[in-house]
């Protein structure tokens, strides 16, 4: 039995592995419950990121209870402008903080980039640690068809910063010059300064936040190459998603990306995002469509490490030994 110590209510990484994990976990007959008796002690209890319930961990690691904590990045206050966000944004990195370093019998890092990034902010932790990804949940196959080449941007929510808007309209300079892609795709929720920049490219087409699997409808039958466009990104289920479906990706060197896709995409360097970038975006683009295909294939093949059989069995072997 594993209690968790909450149900995370806010869209975004931690909810979306959060139903991933109950389905599968129904899937198995696998008993979980969210029932806290503060004296009582619990077998198994996951923290997903952090927890306001300190105390109530604290008594529970003394008591005897396995303490096990999923992790992926913490906030950067430097993308925070108000003090109120701020102030939320720091207690939240320090209670993941302290229960990963304190409280924690066992860690699981989103990727090595999360645990290095972690490490070395706050310093190792004496938990035991592993590595596991995210996984994608449903039976997927390719779904590419067609002739015309489109550009995919997904998020959940597209980071309301200057350096995000300088890359897309670096992004969006390079596809009014390439001829080969005809429109870009973008899904999230931005910003209305975000969307005044895409009204003015007649060849981006914004459909805000909607559901993965209508997202899916929408993109099947049509040939796509996958965008990333947050910096530091500790795991994106996007991609991996996306990988699934056959759909690669060209990014920005950043975060965990290329640790995802290895072989399967292209990942173009940067100093500087500016509208010399674009030629480079441009070449990426060029030499993935013209091996589309291969791309594909590898993209397909390499999904199958992150099924959510082999993630989830991961997670339980973790948790029991």
């Amino acid at each position: 039995m594993i209690t968790f110590l909450q149900k995370i209510q806010n869209n975004g990484g931690p909810k979306n592995f959060q139903i991933k994990f109950f389905r599968w976990l129904d899937y198995q007959n696998y008993s979980y419950n969210f029932t806290r008796n503060f004296f009582k002690r619990t077998k198994i209890i996951f923290v997903n990121a952090g927890s306001k319930k300190i105390f109530y961990l604290i008594f529970q690691k003394i008591i005897g209870s396995l303490i096990v904590q999923r992790l992926d990045g913490f906030n950067d206050l430097r993308d925070f402008n108000e003090n109120r966000i701020k102030l939320r944004a720091a207690l939240s990195n320090f209670s993941m903080n302290f229960i990963r370093k304190n409280i924690a019998h066992k860690v699981i890092y989103q990727s090595l980039f999360v645990k290095e990034r972690w490490e070395e902010k706050y310093g190792r932790t004496n938990a035991k640690i592993k590595i596991i990804h995210n996984p994608y949940f449903d039976k997927s196959q390719p779904c590419y068809r067609g002739k015309d080449f489109n550009l995919l941007i997904m998020e959940g929510n597209i980071q309301n910063d200057i350096k995000t808007f300088k890359l897309l309209k670096v992004i969006f300079h390079a596809i009014n010059r390439n001829k080969k892609v005809k429109n870009v795709y973008i899904f999230g929720k931005a910003s209305s300064k975000f969307k005044k920049l895409f009204k003015k490219n007649k060849n981006v087409f914004f459909f805000g936040y909607i559901e993965r699997k209508e997202i899916i409808k929408l993109i099947t039958n049509k040939k796509f190459i996958y965008f990333p466009i947050e910096f530091k990104a500790s795991c994106p289920n996007s991609l991996i998603e996306l990988l699934a479906k056959g759909i690669p990706s060209c990014f920005i060197k950043s975060g965990s990306l290329k640790e995802l896709t290895t072989f399967s995409s292209i990942e173009i360097k940067a100093n500087n995002i500016n509208i010399c970038l674009s030629n480079k975006i441009n070449q990426a683009l060029n030499k993935m469509i013209k091996n589309y295909e291969v791309y594909s294939s590898l993209a397909f093949l390499l999904s199958k490490r992150y099924s959510s059989h082999k993630i989830f069995n991961s997670y339980i072997n973790f948790i029991k030994n």
